[in-house]
């Protein structure tokens, strides 16, 4: 009985392993995703690690900077959802502008974490000036 029970549970497994189709594309894409996680990881690290190297005026400048190119991509993102609105019809420039305007707010998301990042190094740096 025993025997007959292992060969069940056996058969059972290879029957959901058969059941559940592996998706080539699918495992590749989490393959990719978890190393340019891994890439990011370490691209923040350096430019942690770079921002502290510099002085306060520089950071002061790299912030305006930021704000500048977070202005422009922002007026981008607008005109993009505008377009998009104007060329509903057309479905080809429609799915374009669409994905442009993901690509635009990826950016945006990239720009406010680079600038979150700035602002909480140079309010360190004035605590630190305001205790000594």
């Amino acid at each position: 009985m025993n025997s007959r029970q292992q060969i069940k549970q056996t058969i059972a497994k290879k029957l959901k392993a058969v059941e559940q189709p592996v998706d080539v594309f699918e495992l590749l894409n989490d393959k990719l995703n978890k190393t340019s996680s891994m890439e990011e990881q370490r691209d923040e690290a350096k430019e942690i690690e770079k921002l502290q190297n510099c002085s306060s005026t520089s950071l002061g400048i790299q912030s305006l900077d930021l704000d500048k190119k977070l202005k422009e991509l922002k007026d981008k993102e607008r005109k993009l959802r505008e377009g998009i609105t104007r060329n509903q019809r057309d479905a080809a420039t429609a799915d374009r502008l669409k994905k442009n305007l993901l690509k635009c707010r990826d950016e945006i998301q990239h720009l406010l974490s680079r600038q979150q990042r700035l602002s909480e190094l140079m309010d360190n740096r004035r605590k630190k000036k305001d205790i000594f």
